[in-house]
């Protein structure tokens, strides 16, 4: 089996994918909270808006938060689905990073 020669610029981005993947454990814990707190932002959001709603004083006023705020609710919402999602999926690693590094260790053997 023939065995793989990598150049030095190969070899400096092995070590960069090989450091970005240890960095990512610490990572996900940053990610899950982020998550979590976009979603405590997006409740306070939407409680907000239902207190609003509530007390009645102007509709108009009501209207204008609701215009400005609406948005916001949903790109917080959003962003922190993106990131516990993220968080959920590399929890054990990316698998395509891990697997490339594998067969290129693999591959590179003497």
């Amino acid at each position: 089996m023939k065995t793989m020669i990598l150049t030095t610029t190969e070899k400096n981005l092995l070590e960069e994918l090989r450091r970005r993947e240890i960095g990512m454990y610490r990572f996900r814990c940053w990610f899950l909270a982020i998550g979590v707190f976009s979603y405590i932002v997006a409740a306070y959001i939407a409680f907000q808006m239902q207190y609003l709603n509530r007390l009645g004083e102007s509709p108009a006023l009501a209207a204008l938060f609701f215009s400005y705020a609406l948005p916001c609710f949903y790109f917080i919402a959003v962003l922190g689905s993106v990131f516990i999602g993220t968080a959920i999926r590399d929890w054990r690693g990316n698998a395509i990073r891990i697997l490339l590094i594998k067969l290129i260790d693999e591959n590179t053997k003497e």
